[in-house]
């Protein structure tokens, strides 16, 4: 029987995950492979992810596999060693085709190991390629698989990108595949961009679409009286505006102070290492966000034929596990060297508790370290049509299981910076904002009306 996975199975699920590993893999993996593999892993990892996207194979009241699925791609498919060749791989394989299926979204190649290929390959799926994840600094062999069968377009990323949702977060704050189907759209948001807004843009970002793949542009040119509705223009403008602001302050960062660590918190589908400009190749760049969110990133870049910088890497941190310093510490971020952060469309799905907390660990890092965060003021409820939008977004995010929960003035956020210990705080003010990024270019996008972007130097 297949179920889903409950947290009171979390420790069944991880001795069972290192059973697979330590019987089934070493066959293919030399030991310090596997050792590396294994390391960190305890039964708490697994409770975030049981009631969400985790599924066990339950027979007799024991586990004897477990997968982890998103709307796009399988992430993990395990089966204890004592039931191979029982048909449980084969169930939870199906059981998980039928859940992307289902969810209209389009499937992406998702990554196996080495020993499992001839399984996969059984199934139905095709070899993409052989490449390199990183496990504790040891490079694993993998495999990018394709699901079987034509791929769907069922769920036009589109549709996404041009409701509210698409300014959902980027983090491992809630639902992983939410925050990944999101992140997407806010891709396609950027893509759009570089499509349909007139020169001089606010964000040139010529990667956006190659990395979207070879139907973007299709999609995006079908649904263009959406991209082109006031709504979804104002995103757009919020979207690529903090993306430009954020970019601007790292490099005056790097010449005035000599910062030389770009971290990007909720990186999704961020582009800046894959077309950073000459001053930034000295940086060191790690992208922090959900596995999940990473290897769907990572097939795309296969796909697109473009590869990650060597100053640049993933960095995973759940949230939930551990705390943000912790974490960058573990991707050996160092703390003697002033760092930039960019925490972009995260703040309003967390509680005020992890924002301090946030907060306190970048703060952690030396003078001239920077932050540049967004943050959404409390909603008011006049009429009007920005009213309506408001309240619209709102709703939307909150259906997706990503409600909004945090909302701040800008004392109250500047008050929280300078407490921290950020001790030089600048909004991008409203006049600001318009002169430096609107002013020389044409009206096809609307300037912002509130003051939602800051920035805070150590």
């Amino acid at each position: 029987m297949i179920r889903i996975a409950l947290p009171d199975d979390a420790l069944a699920i991880h001795n069972l995950h290192t059973r697979s590993v330590r019987g089934l893999c070493v066959r293919d993996y030399p030991e310090e492979v596997i050792e590396a593999w294994l390391l960190g892993r305890s039964p708490d990892g697994y409770k975030g992810i049981a009631k969400k996207e985790m599924y066990v194979f339950e027979e007799g009241g024991a586990i004897c596999g477990f997968s982890h699925v998103v709307p796009m791609c399988i992430v993990a498919l395990f089966v204890d060693p004592d039931h191979t060749r029982s048909g449980v791989g084969r169930a939870l394989f199906e059981h998980a085709l039928g859940l992307i299926r289902a969810s209209g979204t389009v499937p992406v190649p998702f990554e196996a190991t080495i020993t499992a290929l001839p399984f996969y390959l059984k199934m139905g799926c095709m070899e993409i390629r052989r490449s390199f994840v990183e496990k504790n600094h040891v490079k694993v062999e993998t495999v990018l698989m394709q699901l079987p069968g034509k791929t769907s377009h069922a769920s036009d990323p589109t549709t996404l990108a041009v409701t509210p949702a698409a300014d959902a977060p980027v983090a491992p704050t809630g639902g992983r595949g939410s925050a990944c189907r999101t992140a997407l759209a806010t891709a396609y948001l950027r893509a759009a961009h570089q499509l349909l807004d007139a020169p001089p843009r606010v964000l040139e970002d010529p990667v956006a679409v190659r990395l979207l793949g070879k139907d973007a542009s299709q999609n995006i040119f079908e649904a263009v009286k959406r991209y082109r509705s006031p709504e979804t223009s104002a995103l757009r403008s919020h979207v690529v505006l903090r993306s430009r602001f954020a970019e601007d302050r790292l490099a005056a960062a790097v010449h005035q102070r000599g910062v030389s660590q770009y971290v990007i918190l909720g990186a999704g589908f961020d582009t800046f290492a894959l077309r950073q400009p000459d001053w930034a190749k000295s940086l060191k760049v790690f992208e922090i966000d959900h596995r999940d969110t990473q290897l769907v990133k990572r097939s795309f870049l296969t796909r697109a034929d473009l590869d990650l910088p060597a100053n640049a890497r993933f960095a995973q941190i759940d949230f939930e596990q551990e705390s943000l310093l912790k974490g960058l510490c573990r991707h050996h971020v160092s703390l003697e060297e002033p760092t930039f952060f960019s925490w972009l469309g995260v703040t309003v799905y967390l509680k005020e508790a992890a924002i301090d907390a946030a907060l306190k660990s970048m703060a952690t890092y030396p003078p001239g370290s920077e932050v540049v965060l967004t943050f959404k003021q409390p909603i008011v409820k006049p009429a009007g049509q920005g009213a309506e939008a408001a309240q619209k977004l709102a709703e939307n995010v909150a259906s997706m299981g990503e409600p909004f929960i945090s909302f701040f003035e800008p004392k109250a956020i500047e008050a929280k910076l300078t407490g921290a210990g950020f001790s030089k705080v600048e909004f991008l003010d409203l006049q600001t904002a318009g002169k430096r990024y609107f002013a020389l270019r044409p009206a096809d996008l609307p300037r912002p009306k509130h003051v939602n972007i800051v920035s805070g130097i150590r």
